[in-house]
């Protein structure tokens, strides 16, 4: 993984992304790994192109180099199936999209707007969770620390992410878990 990572990261030049995906049938998902020039809002555009077209974000790892390089590791779902996201149509409008975005012809705001259909992640059945957000000032010296527990959705993790961005809090350190219905989502924010 670490030697894709270095490949992926080394075949950027100057193209706004470059991505690597594999599929990951014995785990149920699909991996896109995807490396840009790291700016405002990077991880909540992605997530949001993502939302767009209906992959469901069960984990990510996202990381920026010492030059400014974002490096996200995402393990997708398509929620029709629970499983890796293998139609090469839906690849390419991600693509695509994500493009787009990047290159500024389309704010992913827009983008969502267009695209995104209801999520069609089963609705579950059963007491509501309530979800639960803690702020932690204490477990980092450098960053405020946000953990959230919610139900999940298609669409969340850009909901999140893009209401941290608009309210200018940069994202340097994430963990992404989905369990069944659950989302465990940490984030490393700075102001």
């Amino acid at each position: 993984r670490i030697a894709r990572c270095i490949r992926i990261w080394r075949s950027l030049g100057e193209e706004p992304f470059t991505y690597d995906v594999k599929q990951q049938h014995k785990r149920g998902t699909t991996t896109f790994i995807v490396c840009a020039p790291d700016s405002r809002g990077l991880f909540s555009k992605i997530a949001g192109v993502m939302a767009a077209n209906n992959a469901n974000i069960v984990s990510a790892s996202i990381f920026t180099t010492l030059d400014g390089t974002a490096l996200d590791i995402y393990q997708v779902t398509d929620p029709r199936t629970a499983g890796p996201i293998t139609d090469e149509a839906k690849w390419d409008a991600i693509l695509i999209d994500l493009g787009h975005v990047l290159r500024g012809e389309e704010s992913v705001e827009a983008l969502v707007a267009r695209k995104r259909p209801p999520s069609i992640l089963a609705p579950r059945t059963g007491p509501r969770r309530p979800v639960r957000v803690e702020f932690d000032n204490d477990a980092s010296d450098f960053y405020t620390v946000i953990d959230i527990d919610a139900r999940d959705r298609v669409g969340l993790l850009y909901q999140i992410t893009h209401t941290l961005m608009e309210l200018d809090l940069g994202i340097y350190v994430s963990r992404i878990q989905t369990k069944g219905d659950k989302v465990d989502d940490v984030f490393y924010v700075k102001d």
